[in-house]
């Protein structure tokens, strides 16, 4: 069957029906929540193969701006990418993929990606290298808790817009890597995040992040100003000292006595310019798409 490519094709209503129902199939994930809270984000290109109506391969390439060092910047992560099973290894997402990063070269100065370890090759074969991410711990302090958190459900309307505004002003959690893309964040806040947001009425942000056996993992601080570590702590506090692993470059926390840990399991590479690989990052979990 002749095979057709399509990209920026969201305003056809079968057309992006159809690519939801492939990203269920190959990813086991539903766009549906982000559509339908209107969060659903052009910016996030698809590059697909057809077969009349059916959608068989498909590349996505998010574009979105970061600070990096202080500087505003356009960059475009690779997600989405998958081939029905009956179509696999025509080199169909090798083009695809191909077909992306032509498109976003004028425009971007790197583009990155996050890969299952069987997927390198293929990443290594279009171009792109592998880089190894590393993310900060900090040795909390015992502090007296301040339990004046106010839980969120970014599922209701009403405070989905509120996130929103606060969103649309945020301060970037960090000047040396910080993601500026009030959708992505929605997607986030929708579904990896959507049990792990607070809002701080004193400090004006809301917070995410989870506890387990080893510490708390803070993923974002969302607010028009971003506090220092010590005037948010007390908000996440316990009352006992804790390991706490920042999921972002924690460079506007104000805190001496990091320690850098290597991040396993992310796969991440890289293809072109990135000024902050010769020492330790991470990018921001809500810098993921």
């Amino acid at each position: 069957m002749r095979l057709h490519l399509r990209t920026d094709y969201w305003d056809d209503r079968l057309a992006r029906a159809e690519f939801q129902a492939f990203i269920r199939r190959i990813h086991h994930l539903d766009f549906m929540l982000w559509q339908d809270m209107g969060c659903w984000d052009p910016l996030y290109r698809p590059f697909s193969y057809f077969a009349g109506d059916r959608l068989v391969a498909s590349t996505c390439l998010y574009s979105m701006d970061m600070t990096i060092q202080g500087e505003r910047r356009r960059v475009a992560q690779i997600s989405g990418v998958g081939t029905l099973p009956e179509f696999r290894r025509r080199g169909l997402n090798r083009r695809l993929t191909e077909a992306a990063l032509e498109w976003a070269r004028p425009d971007h100065d790197f583009v990155y990606l996050f890969a299952d370890e069987e997927a390198f090759p293929f990443y290594a074969a279009t171009g792109f290298r592998p880089v190894h991410e590393q993310f900060a711990r900090f040795r909390a302090p015992a502090v007296r808790p301040r339990p004046a958190r106010q839980p969120v459900d970014p599922a209701d309307p009403g405070q989905l817009a509120r996130l929103r505004r606060m969103a649309e002003r945020r301060a970037p959690v960090s000047r040396d890597l910080g993601v500026l893309n009030v959708e992505l964040l929605l997607f986030h806040a929708l579904y990896p995040l959507r049990e792990l947001l607070s809002f701080v009425p004193e400090l004006e942000v809301y917070v995410a992040f989870a506890r387990d056996e080893t510490g708390l993992r803070l993923f974002d601080v969302i607010g028009e100003h971003v506090p220092a570590f010590e005037e948010i702590w007390p908000f996440l506090s316990e009352g006992r000292a804790e390991t706490v692993d920042f999921q972002f470059m924690p460079d506007r926390m104000d805190l001496d006595g990091l320690e850098w840990l290597p991040l396993e399991g992310n796969g991440t590479h890289l293809m072109g310019e990135f000024p902050l690989e010769s020492g330790p990052f991470v990018f921001p979990f809500t810098a993921h798409a």
